[in-house]
């Protein structure tokens, strides 16, 4: 039957309602649930959950990448020392190269640690208030 009503766009009596009995409805139904500390208690540690998603996300990205920095400087304290002792002047070349090469990588990971300690700091800082909330809904 139902079906059959919606066979057509003419005779779909759906189509009739006036939009202010529908937002009525939509009012009436939402209302209670909106003004119940439930649902913002609800809302607030949805957001809360997703943030630490986010802080955990980041905390293991910059624990990766200081650990990536720290091989690299340690590359480059190993070749340093190597040439101090070397007597061998013909792979200066080839050491100057990855020795540059070193410093990019080390230069390129503090730049993305600094971006994601601040991208961190920003995701810790958001705080939720329900209180916020609340006023937010107050005001629709």
């Amino acid at each position: 039957m139902l079906k059959k009503i919606h066979d057509t766009a003419l005779s779909c009596p759906s189509k009739d309602l006036p939009s202010d009995v529908l937002e009525n409805c939509i009012y009436d139904l939402m209302g209670p649930i909106l003004s119940e500390d439930e649902f913002f208690d609800a809302i607030y540690n949805q957001i809360k959950f997703n943030n630490q998603e986010v802080i955990e996300e980041l905390d293991k990205d910059l624990k990766e990448l200081r650990y990536n920095k720290t091989k690299f400087e340690t590359q480059r304290t190993n070749l340093l020392n190597a040439i101090k002792e070397s007597t061998k002047l013909g792979a200066i070349k080839s050491v100057e190269e990855d020795l540059e090469r070193i410093e990019n990588d080390i230069d390129f990971i503090s730049i993305r640690i600094k971006n994601l300690e601040r991208k961190r700091e920003l995701a810790a800082d958001q705080k939720i208030n329900k209180k916020v909330l609340e006023e937010f809904y107050s005001i629709m």
